[in-house]
């Protein structure tokens, strides 16, 4: 999150970065895992990382979601603005993204990153702010209670 160029976050965004930070932590093995040369994905799963499948793009990322119409004489955009949020299950190699006109998920089989500008910065913006989304990232459990980073907790050793 402290990588992002964005300070709110729509709701729909926050879904996505919370499964995919998860969803990553098994990309990798464990230094005190079962294997020490084949992650929890890998072992599981038995699913291999595709270098432009998986890590190409990076959550947050502003991409143009390449849009090919069958009538190609009109005036409709060839590209629609969104979100990179991340990649599909399928074996097709999809993406979802949040399309910012709608505010709705997509999945579209080709993307473009375009260097981040400010104008899109405000519009993911005044997504958040339409779905009351608070400043920052703040976690809470079903009761309200705010859940703080583990790695503030004084005398805790971490390797």
């Amino acid at each position: 999150y402290h990588g992002l160029s964005y300070t709110h976050l729509p709701r729909v965004m926050v879904k996505y970065l919370v499964s995919e930070a998860a969803h990553k932590l098994n990309y990798f093995p464990n230094k005190h895992g079962v294997s020490r040369h084949y992650s929890p994905r890998m072992l599981v799963h038995q699913e291999i990382l595709h270098f432009p499948r998986h890590c190409l793009y990076s959550f947050g990322d502003y991409v143009q979601a390449v849009h090919e119409p069958n009538t190609k004489n009109t005036t409709a955009p060839r590209t629609l603005d969104c979100i990179y949020l991340r990649p599909t299950s399928s074996l097709q190699g999809d993406h979802e993204l949040l399309h910012l006109q709608t505010n709705w998920v997509i999945t579209w089989s080709r993307v473009i990153v375009i260097p981040l500008t400010p104008s899109i910065i405000q519009q993911v913006h005044a997504l958040a702010i339409a779905d009351k989304m608070p400043l920052g990232l703040k976690i809470q459990n079903r009761t309200n209670e705010t859940l703080f980073d583990s790695a503030w907790i004084a005398g805790v050793d971490y390797d």
